[in-house]
Parts: structure tokens; C-alpha cells; sequence
């Protein structure tokens, strides 16, 4: 067990990509450091222990993310290089590998949030301000740290891993990481935690039910201070005690049955299973093996033979989309995810009136969401559509033939496609909610911003996505450097580091829908911005 650990974090530790990544952790926790202004009541300071303390719980929710990328790689990688007949075949404890996996596992996503944590105190100790006390209070870290990241940290590990050795796809790891998310919301919601609810008064049963239910322990840590004043929640650490720590060991409970499932589902290999109707194919095949031994094939290496290639690569990666289970699990939570942001702004909360389901709220929600979701969502849907062949091992035979240059152009048609699927999906879904609310009158220029706002822009970040899959030899350097790029063009941290506005051709759209004057004069400039944009991808594409 002790040499699999060692390996593993060899194998991390020793990258230059993980030190570039430690590094955009530890500055991202920096910056939040220095500019969070979460103010939990008056009288509070930023760098009080209840503070410290919730805002611990907040970042806690970055694991999540921390963990799909790390075991994205760690946790399949034998069966992505299909080297586990031959691991498994060696004298090596089942047990004592898989304890060794998961705890490297975990290790290296405590240590990726703890560099991230340190950066979010180093901010807070450089920052300044009448909100900030003056001095060094590591225990009001370390504390947090423990309690909620630590814990956390080992829950979405030990359900990570359960996806990764009873599926091993990435694909549906990711998958299931969203759907923890989505799942943990809706306890939230149906639970009326505190935390989603601040603003409705509670029984103090409804209070007690949220804080034991609550994954992630922000609810019972509410719970366990909610009767302390303003000077307790500046000097004094909530404790370790109560309802809080109940729900902390029923997360530990829950996390070693995870572990010990996965201990039940795994098995090494899988036998390959052939349906009837492949049995069928095989059975005509061998029958007329001779008669196509007749056949002199005649390759066609015209345009027309070209737009074929490219057609039979597009349709190779669509029938993989859509027989996997990631497209409709993925329609499911986006569906899901805007419906609850469309119903939520409908709504309008308790003190505002309802709001009219116009086509105007409808696409500007879809606007505010949909675009940041399409980067990551495409991001690894390009980088397992272009490498699918060369992790099944088919890609000596695919680069041997003369029209294996158009391969990149049938993955892009590909995503594009899907880009065109999904953008669909949201526009009907906004149909939907002004059907259900009895407001049939449909802007169609409302819905045309979300095609021009957030379809072409994704179009044009998934040109990129080939050239950045095409440039680089690794899959999962590919993927990092997908993501990142899409985080620095598509996110406001471009205008850090791009003073023409021009060149921010991929920054998300800040506009708002205006029933009187549409989106005004915001569509014309934004539209020749991505025609710029097209034009200097394009020619990185020919090049």
C-alpha cells in the first residue's frame, strides 16, 4: 500500500503541470482573500472565527471540482491505458491497492485545497480595513480546515471513487460529481437549510432536520452558533460538539460505506459481451469471407472523398455521444440547473412581487448561466471525442490512412452539433416556462441574443478546443490547458490582462434584454468582435 501511495503522489509531484496548477490554486485563493466581502451580520469581522469558518464551508465546495480533476486521471488511469490485465495479474493485495489509491486520492485533493486554503489566508492577513483584525490567528484556519475540509474532502473522495471503480469512464465520474452537486442542492432546498433559505423564519425542528441531513456540515455549523452574539463569533470557535459534531460523524459513516461499496463492486476486468444482434453481423461476416476477398476496393481521394471522411468522423463521435450515458445526463442536470434559476427568478422571492415569464427574463437567465457551463461541459466533451481513438489503441491504425487529416474537422462538426443540441434544449425549456405560466407572447429576438450571446461564442471556443487537443501530445494536459483557457478568455479575469476590448472576443456577454429596445447597440459591436475573433482563430486553424 505504501508503494502504491508513493507512486501515485511521484507521479503528481514531480509534474511541471501541477506545480503551474498549485500555483493558479494558491492565487486564486489569494484573490478571493483580498477582494470576499461576505458579511454574516453586522459587527462581524471578515477574519472573525465564525466567518472563517463559513467561508470555509463555501470553498469546501471547490473539492468537488478538485477531485474530478485529479481522479479523472488517478483513479481510471490503468483501464485509459488499458494496463490492468497486467497490473492485476501480478501478485499485488486487491486490498492494500485499492486503500493505497484512495488515500494518494486523497492526499492529493487535501493538498490541492490546502494550497488554495493558504492563499485565502494569506490574503486575509495582507488585507486591510476597519473590517479586519490586526494579528495572526492560526487557529482559526487550522480549525475550519479540519472540520469542514478535511471531512468534506473524504466524502467526495470516498463517492468519487465508488463512480470510478464500479464505471471506469471519465466521463461518468464527471457525471456523477454533478449530480452530488445538484443532489446536494436539492437537500438543501427540500430540507430548508438555513442556507438557501436566510430569509424565511424556521422551526426550530425544520433547523434541526437540515443540520443533520447537510453533507456538507454549513447547516449544522449555522445550527450549533446560532445563538451566539456578536462579540462570541469574533473570538470564539464554534464547537466541536452537539448537533455539529453528530453530523460530522455520520459523514465519516457515510463516506466508509462508500468505501467499503466500492470495495464490493470492483472487479479488475470485464468480460466482453456481444449483443444478438452483433452475433448476427459477426455470423454474415465469416459466411461471406471469401466473396469479399473478391472485392477490389477503389479509394477515392477527391473532395467529394474528403467531405465523406469528415462526414463519417462526425458521425462516429455522435453515435458515441449519444449512446453514452453522458448525453442525457447532462440534458438532465443543465434542463434541471436553468429550470430552478427560471423558476427562482419568477418567482422573484418572498418580498418582490411575481414577475412576468417574459421571452426577455427567460433568455437573459439562460444568458447568465449557460455560457460559463458550456465552456467546462465542452471542454471535456471535445477532449474525450478527439482522443477516444488513441485511448482504445486504434490510432495507429486511424493515422495510416490518407484521410486521417480530416478527423479534426469531423470532431469540430461534431461538437458543434451538440453546441446547436443544447442551445436548442434551453430555448424550448424557456418556451416551456412561459407556456406553463400562461404567457404565450413570444420575443423572438430574445432568444435570438442566446444563439448570439452564448452559441457562437461556444462555437468558436470549441475551434480552439480542436487546435489546443490537435497541438498538445497528452490527453490530460489537454484537458488542463482546455479549461484554463476557457476560465482566463471566457471569465471578467480577461479584462486583468486584456486592455483591448477587441481581443476579448470570447469574455462572457454583461448586457441585459430590454423590452423596449431589444439588447441595443451590444449586438452589432459584439458580433463583429467574433467575427474579429473568427478570423484570428481561423488563422491558427490553417497555419
Amino acid at each position: 500500500m505504501k508503494q502504491i501511495i508513493k507512486f501515485d503522489l511521484k507521479l503528481y509531484f514531480d509534474s511541471w503541470f501541477s506545480l503551474l496548477a498549485g500555483a493558479l490554486l494558491f492565487g486564486a485563493g489569494l484573490f478571493s482573500g483580498l477582494n470576499f466581502n461576505f458579511t454574516v451580520s453586522e459587527g462581524v469581522f471578515l477574519n472573525s472565527p465564525y466567518t472563517i469558518g463559513v467561508m470555509t464551508g463555501f470553498l469546501s465546495l471547490s473539492l468537488l471540482f478538485l477531485a474530478l480533476v485529479l481522479g479523472g486521471k488517478l483513479l481510471i488511469r490503468e483501464w485509459d491505458f488499458s494496463f490492468a490485465p497486467l497490473v492485476f495479474s501480478t501478485p499485488l493485495s486487491l486490498k492494500k491497492f485499492l486503500w493505497g489509491r484512495f488515500l494518494s486520492f486523497l492526499i492529493l485533493v487535501l493538498s490541492s485545497f490546502f494550497v488554495l486554503y493558504l492563499g485565502f489566508g494569506l490574503g486575509q492577513y495582507f488585507r486591510k480595513g476597519n473590517e479586519i483584525q490586526e494579528g495572526i490567528f492560526l487557529l482559526r484556519y487550522a480549525y475550519p480546515f479540519l472540520v469542514l475540509g478535511a471531512f468534506n474532502g473524504v466524502l467526495v473522495c470516498s463517492f468519487l471513487f465508488l463512480l470510478a471503480l464500479s464505471t471506469k469512464n471519465k466521463l461518468h465520474l464527471v457525471l456523477g460529481g454533478l449530480l452530488l452537486y445538484i443532489g446536494y442542492l436539492i437537500v438543501l432546498i427540500f430540507s430548508n437549510s438555513p442556507f438557501m433559505n436566510s430569509a424565511s423564519p424556521q422551526a426550530e425542528s425544520t433547523q434541526l432536520i437540515a443540520a443533520l441531513i447537510d453533507p456538507f456540515g454549513l447547516s449544522s455549523y449555522f445550527y450549533q452558533s446560532r445563538d451566539y452574539t456578536v462579540g462570541e463569533r469574533n473570538e470564539v470557535l464554534v464547537g466541536f460538539q452537539g448537533v455539529f459534531l453528530i453530523n460530522r460523524l455520520l459523514v465519516l459513516v457515510l463516506s466508509f460505506g462508500f468505501i467499503q461499496t466500492s470495495f464490493l463492486l470492483f472487479t479488475p476486468g470485464g468480460r466482453l459481451k456481444f449483443s444478438s444482434r452483433a452475433q448476427n453481423k459477426f455470423k454474415l461476416l465469416k459466411e461471406d469471407y471469401h466473396s469479399s476477398l473478391q472485392t477490389i476496393p477503389r479509394p477515392d481521394f477527391s473532395l467529394q472523398g474528403e467531405f465523406r471522411s469528415v462526414y463519417s468522423y462526425m458521425k462516429q463521435d455522435l453515435v458515441y455521444a449519444g449512446k453514452s450515458i453522458f448525453l442525457p445526463v447532462s440534458v438532465l442536470l443543465l434542463l434541471f440547473y436553468h429550470g430552478m434559476e427560471i423558476y427562482g427568478q419568477i418567482s422573484g422571492g418572498l418580498r418582490i412581487p411575481e414577475r412576468y415569464a417574459s421571452s426577455g427574463l427567460v433568455s437573459q437567465i439562460i444568458l447568465e448561466n449557460f455560457y460559463l457551463i458550456g465552456i467546462f461541459l465542452f471542454g471535456f466533451l471535445a477532449n474525450d471525442m478527439y482522443w477516444r481513438s488513441r485511448t482504445s489503441g486504434f490510432w495507429v491504425l486511424e493515422d495510416t490512412t490518407i484521410l486521417s487529416f480530416t478527423k479534426h474537422a469531423g470532431h469540430l462538426l461534431a461538437v458543434v452539433i451538440l453546441i446547436l443540441f443544447y442551445s436548442g434544449l434551453l430555448m424550448l425549456e424557456g418556451v416551456f416556462f412561459q407556456l406553463a405560466y400562461g404567457y404565450p407572447n413570444f420575443d423572438w429576438g430574445a432568444y435570438g441574443g442566446i444563439l448570439l450571446f452564448n452559441t457562437l461564442p461556444l462555437l468558436l471556443f470549441s475551434v480552439i478546443l480542436i487546435l489546443i487537443n490537435r497541438v498538445f501530445p497528452s490527453k490530460y494536459s489537454a484537458l488542463g490547458v482546455s479549461l484554463v483557457t476557457g476560465i482566463v478568455l471566457g471569465t471578467p479575469l480577461t479584462d486583468r490582462w486584456m486592455d483591448n476590448p477587441t481581443i476579448r472576443f470570447l469574455k462572457k456577454f454583461g448586457g441585459y434584454w430590454s423590452d423596449w429596445n431589444g439588447f441595443d447597440v451590444f449586438a452589432p459591436f459584439f458580433f463583429f468582435r467574433l467575427i474579429f475573433g473568427g478570423l484570428l482563430v481561423m488563422s491558427f486553424w490553417i497555419a
